[in-house]
């Protein structure tokens, strides 16, 4: 998961990936499942789907 972490995604403006880790969106995004998991109890799939819904708000924001 950290190498995942610190390559990060690659689109058009990072050819060769951008850590997750420079977009507080990401941060936000990683620790509320983090929380979600080892606070709340929250099971694996729901922390990912919970991350999805957070993203797909975040493009709704920012896309439109």
């Amino acid at each position: 998961m950290y190498k995942l972490w610190q390559i990060g995604f690659v689109d058009a403006d990072h050819q060769t990936g951008s850590p997750l880790g420079r977009d507080p969106w990401w941060v936000a995004i990683t620790a509320t499942s983090f929380v979600g998991g080892a606070w709340f109890g929250l099971n694996a799939p729901s922390a990912i789907i919970l991350g999805g819904l957070m993203e797909m708000i975040w493009y709704a924001v920012t896309e439109t």
